[in-house]
């Protein structure tokens, strides 16, 4: 990789060559120690690289202090003087992979969100839908993910202003 250890793992699909902050190896090992990661355990090996790939991506698209390490590198981190990608932006992709490899989608999600009321038995519960989630309004299905990015994030409306 022209970057020097920027992405964790470069993956072929379909003869094209995409990328993923966190390998194969580093999400299995990542949700060995997690709870609740059936839907991880229970994928493919093909679908668990599409959803790493796909989190990579979403992750890209957020707004992130400071600047890429190389402006000649494809993806958002490392930044600053780092060589390496923070273990905090492996760990959000693998959050946000988890979900997609289980179903979530962005539009799911918000059809999810929108719903009013639910009742089991003789309990009812309302929900405020008058407010987007913020990991949904960010572009991503995984509140976790967005939680653990929030301190690399820059202020919601922020401009950086250049003099040319």
């Amino acid at each position: 990789m022209a970057d020097g250890g920027q992405i964790g793992e470069e993956v072929s699909t379909s003869g094209d060559i995409t990328q993923s902050y966190a390998s194969l190896a580093e999400a299995q090992t990542y949700f060995n120690n997690r709870l609740d990661s059936d839907d991880w355990d229970d994928a493919s090996e093909s679908d668990k690289t599409k959803s790493l790939v796909q989190a990579t991506k979403s992750i890209d698209r957020l707004n992130y202090l400071g600047s890429k390490t190389s402006s000649t590198q494809d993806r958002q981190f490392p930044r600053y003087d780092d060589s390496e990608t923070p273990q905090d932006i492996k760990d959000a992709t693998c959050e946000e992979a988890i979900m997609l490899v289980g179903g979530a989608t962005i539009s799911l999600e918000r059809e999810a969100s929108k719903m009013r009321a639910q009742t089991f038995g003789a309990v009812k519960t309302v929900f405020d839908t008058g407010m987007a989630s913020l990991h949904l309004s960010a572009g991503l299905v995984s509140s976790v993910a967005l939680d653990i990015l929030h301190p690399y994030l820059r202020p919601p409306g922020h401009v950086d202003v250049i003099k040319i």
